[in-house]
């Protein structure tokens, strides 16, 4: 017998739909028979072997389900009965901030990225207790000890970099977040600014819930740069992928959980095509990433997340005693 559901969301598409695949084979082997497991994957379209691959992970307590975000982003986002107003077209980048409008049967669940891979049963990652904050989430290290984007997250974003979460491993308030109609303050902001931003959903998302998040533990959203003892969830995030570097920090977990996918060799067979030419690429992508944070500081006349909520555009803005 069941006692609980617990609802864990993932983004992705074609391309990532082979290390999703790991993901997802190491969140089922750690489930409880106690709980029952709904994973939602939010994709665009996915050929017909992904998603039979997909739907071939269920149990007799996992369920898989896949949801066309065309389609969904359709109905919510125009039509007289809309509750939300905007391009949708334009949206799809934002797959985890729709959540709570768009699955009003739940009223908590988790989002991962689809570059993770669970060590403990996701159960326990869903008894954090929110106390009535939108969100609970890792530090995001990268943003307080690099300099340049430290001064991004302060001066363009107007939080504290030590403030500044990660948003690839979220638990998320669902409830609260329709209370104070996060979707459509998210609309507003998205369709009235034209904000240039490093990273626009977790950006939006950290500057939303200021003052209403709470801070998990690191050890369920482990980096490779970070050697802890018990990591709950490694999170392979930028360029860190084992699947295109060897000697990675955790890569070890990633690996005996990819054996067990159809993507095995293939996985083998990207990282010993990735060349010198592909770290190059990296290198260059972030060297592109700190220059595009730099030019965003530098400009002193454009419109910024912490300009806006500083002149009090309280229609656009949630308060953590919004509901």
């Amino acid at each position: 017998m069941t006692t609980k559901t617990i609802p864990v969301f993932f983004a992705t598409d074609d391309r990532y739909a082979k290390y999703l695949h790991v993901s997802l084979v190491s969140l089922i082997a750690h489930t409880s028979p106690l709980h029952s497991y709904h994973i939602h994957i939010l994709n665009q379209g996915l050929t017909d072997q992904h998603q039979a691959n997909f739907k071939k992970l269920e149990t007799d307590n996992v369920t898989v389900d896949l949801v066309d975000m065309g389609e969904h982003f359709a109905q919510v986002m125009t039509g007289d009965t809309s509750t939300l107003r905007g391009d949708y077209s334009t949206m799809t980048i934002y797959f985890r901030l729709f959540i709570a409008e768009m699955f009003p049967a739940y009223d908590k669940a988790i989002y991962l990225d689809a570059d993770t891979i669970l060590l403990r049963d996701i159960a326990e990652l869903f008894e954090t207790d929110l106390s009535g904050n939108l969100v609970a989430a890792a530090f995001d290290s990268f943003a307080s000890e690099v300099p340049i984007t430290k001064r991004y997250v302060e001066e363009i974003l107007g939080l504290e970099a030590t403030d500044y979460l990660n948003s690839g491993v979220l638990v998320m308030n669902l409830k609260a977040m329709r209370a104070v109609n996060f979707c459509q303050h998210f609309v507003n902001l998205r369709t009235a600014y034209n904000f240039d931003l490093l990273a626009g959903d977790q950006d939006y998302l950290n500057v939303m819930t200021d003052g209403a998040k709470v801070k998990l533990s690191s050890d369920w959203n482990v980096l490779p740069q970070i050697r802890i003892d018990s990591p709950k969830l490694i999170h392979y995030n930028l360029f860190d992928k084992p699947w295109h570097y060897e000697g990675l920090a955790y890569e070890e977990y990633f690996w005996e959980y990819a054996k067990k996918t159809p993507y095995y060799q293939d996985l083998l067979d990207e990282r010993a095509a990735f060349s010198k030419g592909g770290k190059e690429k990296d290198q260059e992508s972030l060297a592109a990433l700190l220059k595009h944070a730099n030019e965003i500081v530098g400009d002193s006349i454009a419109k910024t997340l912490k300009k806006v909520r500083e002149e009090g555009h309280d229609d656009w803005w949630l308060k953590a005693s919004g509901y």
